[in-house]
């Protein structure tokens, strides 16, 4: 777990890794991301120790937009 985190904690300075949560359902995490595509979050995902071990399974990569709501009317 050692390596894992210290792989987080380079991906959060770098910017690419912008929230990590811990799912309270059941174990895992939920990760935001803040990439210029899927290609630059699945090749940082490839990098963590858990998955080089083949520990994690990636349920879904999801792109997501603002809301507009909050924009000017």
């Amino acid at each position: 777990m050692a390596r894992e985190t210290a792989r987080v904690r380079e991906l959060y300075a770098s910017g690419l890794l912008r929230q990590i949560w811990k799912r309270g359902d059941i174990p895992g995490a939920a990760i935001l991301w803040e990439a210029a595509g899927e290609a630059e979050v699945r090749a940082a995902l490839e990098s963590l120790p858990i998955f080089e071990a083949g520990m994690l399974e990636i349920l879904a990569v999801v792109p997501l937009e603002p809301y507009p709501g909050f924009g000017p009317a």
